[in-house]
């Protein structure tokens, strides 16, 4: 039988070589491209785009013999073939149909199935399946092939630490060590994990950024701001310092009470006014009140002047109160007239002319007049129609209804439906206002009643007759189904019985187990595997049937640190090694405190900061909130707080008296303007009152200062 097989394969060949090319057009087979992972089953078509007429052909088959392991193979070709083989060994398939036997051929003509080897190389490997084929006259047609490929992936397993450059994450630093990405123990492909290797490197304190974390004192008006140096690499603090900018501008928010600042002196309505100055003592353009205002005094006011101040001959004040008991029923004071209702109101008013609120009325009230055309259903004495108007009552303007009448549009006239109004007798078109009828006439009869349709009016589609009906259902012993269930159904109507949905055993269940309906199904695999502890699995999540079913392929031997696990699916077959926790002399910290650490990452002797006195950052100012660095004296960690600002030290408001009455009272004066005491006592008041000024000013900067 070989013999024979190879003897067909040669004809077919021979035959292949020897015709003239056919003029047909040019036909394209192309190949399929799948992933898939060591061990596995792929499947590889050679699909045909366009419909072919052919007598026989073949297939070469070219694949990567360390990649790819021969399964199965197949023609899958329309009516009766003569010989459809596939040579392993040669990797050659060949068909024919017997003599001047042809058939037209599309879609996927030839399947071979391949197992990806478990040494198969990771990545693309090209396969090419390249078909020849010959038309009804034995001559050959053009066809062009177009390769696939099978994508070998990987169950990746990223446990691998290796120090290359090429898994490189980051390079060491003061305060951390260089971090490496996991590899995988298979096919070295990068992960996203990462692991710490080697030492951190020191501090190096040289880089001047003058940020407001690295500020020791701040810029005025007469020095520069002074920074910490801090590390180029993690931005850590240093101890030396650098100057850096220009000096700050003057900045006027002194409010100093002394001579060379005042403005102004206190007047009647405004207090003393200073300008405002500098840390640094200049003057600035800003100012500010000191004191309060003497206050006007002396004068009477009245309901339309205010009072004048004897000081200063300035009007101040509120006016006296309007008082309202003048009766004066003139036009100025009118509120309303008189009218139907209400007797004429004035208000009273003030002996200066002023009007008040309150009111007095005089005289009685009038007739009513009944001349307001008012539409208000209230007034409605008959309701307009198709064809008359409304009648309304005539009305006082204070609502009263009178007697006599007036007649209102609203008659709209008729508005005939368009859609036939009918009943046994007849049909008609009606006004959907009155109900008035026009276009009334008899049912017109069309074709009689049957068991299905009944007789209507072929006009206004009345039924005259009801269909009959059937005098008898005949339900058939059969299943009739769709989609949504089955039933028993009459065979001269429409009418069902025994409704009722397909019975299924699960989600995954196609053929009704009542009617035999057939539905599609599509399995819903988890894509997390299964696991036991010999195999892995995918599994159907309604009827748990399996898919990629194999053995535990297992990994790297378990360390102290990880355990060895399937490279496939990931599942634990040996447990990480008991080992002694080492926590080591560094210590990790965060906002929440400091510890020790072991290399798998276990945490031990984890206690609270403990805080130095701080460095101020910011200075607080009565105005401005203060920042200070505190600084963890056990592990470095270091924290920025808040200084609350600073309290306004209060002010002496009390006036100052510098005039002594005489004892005995009299109107003496002497050249220095004391009144009866000569000018002696005069100088000692201005002596006490300026060692008095000076306590104050000195206990004012003390608590300035605290």
């Amino acid at each position: 039988m070989k013999k024979i097989i190879m003897t067909l394969v040669c004809v077919v060949l021979l035959a292949a070589c020897v015709v003239i090319p056919a003029s047909a057009a040019d036909h394209t087979v192309s190949v399929n491209t799948t992933p898939a992972f060591r061990g596995e089953i792929v499947t590889f078509t050679a699909t045909i785009g366009t419909d072919v007429k052919v007598s026989g052909g073949s297939v070469d088959v070219n694949y990567d013999a360390a990649v790819l392991e021969y399964v199965s193979a197949a023609w899958n070709l329309p009516g009766t073939t003569m010989l459809a083989e596939y040579m392993p060994s040669n990797s050659v398939g060949v068909f024919a149909y017997g003599t001047g036997v042809s058939e037209t051929i599309s879609g996927t003509i030839f399947t071979i199935k391949f197992k990806v080897k478990d040494a198969a190389a990771f990545g693309e490997s090209a396969i090419a399946l390249n078909v020849s084929l010959s038309d009804e006259n034995k001559k050959d047609i053009t066809v062009i092939n177009s390769p696939g490929a099978v994508k070998v992936e990987c169950h990746h397993d990223f446990t691998q630490q290796d120090i290359d450059s090429k898994y490189l994450a980051s390079g060491a630093s003061c305060t951390a060590s260089a971090k490496y990405y996991y590899s995988c123990t298979l096919c070295g492909e990068k992960g996203t994990a990462t692991f710490e290797y080697g030492d951190p490197t020191s501090h190096n304190f040289t880089r001047e950024d003058p940020q407001t974390k690295y500020l020791m004192t701040p810029a005025s008006c007469t020095a520069k701001a002074v920074y910490y140096k801090s590390c180029v690499d993690c931005g850590a603090k240093g101890t030396t310092t650098f100057e850096y900018g220009t000096f700050a501008d003057h900045v006027y928010d002194k409010e100093k009470v002394d001579d060379q600042y005042k403005v102004s002196g206190a007047d009647c309505e405004n207090p003393a006014i200073y300008n405002k100055s500098c840390v640094c003592g200049l003057k600035g353009t800003l100012t500010f009140n000191y004191g309060v205002s003497l206050g006007h005094t002396g004068g009477t006011a009245t309901c339309t002047q205010q009072a004048v101040c004897t000081r200063c001959h300035q009007t101040y004040g509120s006016l006296k109160s309007h008082v309202y008991t003048q009766e004066k029923a003139e036009d100025k004071y009118l509120v309303h007239e008189a009218d139907c209702q209400n007797a004429a109101t004035y208000k009273k008013s003030c002996e200066c002319g002023a009007a008040g609120d309150a009111i007095f009325t005089v005289g009685s009230t009038t007739e009513h007049v009944y001349d307001k055309k008012n539409t208000n259903e209230i007034y409605l004495q008959k309701k307009a129609t198709c064809t008359e108007n409304a009648v309304y009552y005539y009305s006082c303007k204070c609502g009263a209804k009178g007697t006599t009448t007036f007649e209102d549009t609203g008659a709209s006239g008729h508005s005939y439906l368009t859609v036939w109004s009918n009943d046994k007798n007849g049909h008609w078109h009606e006004c959907s206002k009155c109900g008035d009828k026009k276009d009334e006439s008899a049912h017109i009869a069309g074709p009689a009643a049957t068991e299905k349709d009944p007789q209507i009016c072929t006009e206004c589609l009345y039924i005259i007759v009801p269909a009959l009906g059937h005098t008898q259902h005949d339900f058939s012993d059969e299943w009739t189904g769709n989609m949504y269930g089955h039933w028993h159904a009459c065979s001269g109507c429409s009418e069902q019985k025994d409704m009722t949905p397909h019975t299924f055993d699960n989600p995954c269940d196609a053929v009704c187990a009542d009617c035999g309906y057939e539905r599609g199904v599509l399995h819903t695999y988890d894509i997390q595997w299964k696991t036991d502890d010999g195999k892995h699995w995918n599994e159907c999540k309604d009827c748990g049937l399996k898919v990629n079913e194999g053995e535990h392929i297992a990994g790297p031997e378990a360390t102290e640190y990880t355990a060895q696990k399937c490279t496939v699916c990931g599942y634990v077959l040996a447990p990480a090694l008991d080992h002694e926790h080492k926590g080591g002399d560094v210590l990790s910290s965060d906002e929440s405190g400091h510890w020790t650490q072991c290399e798998c990452g276990h945490q031990e002797n984890k206690t609270e900061h403990t805080w130095d006195e701080g460095v101020v950052l910011v200075e607080p100012t009565t105005k401005e909130n203060g920042e200070k660095l505190l600084t963890c004296t056990a592990c470095g960690y270091s924290k920025t707080v808040v200084m609350e600002k600073l309290e306004i030290p209060e002010r002496t408001t009390a006036a100052i008296t510098t005039r002594f009455e005489v004892p005995n009272g009299g109107d003496q004066s002497d050249e220095n303007g004391c009144n009866g005491c000569g000018g002696i006592i005069g100088i000692g008041a201005i002596v006490f009152i300026l060692i008095a000024v000076t306590v104050v000013v000195i206990i004012t900067r003390r608590k300035s200062t605290v």
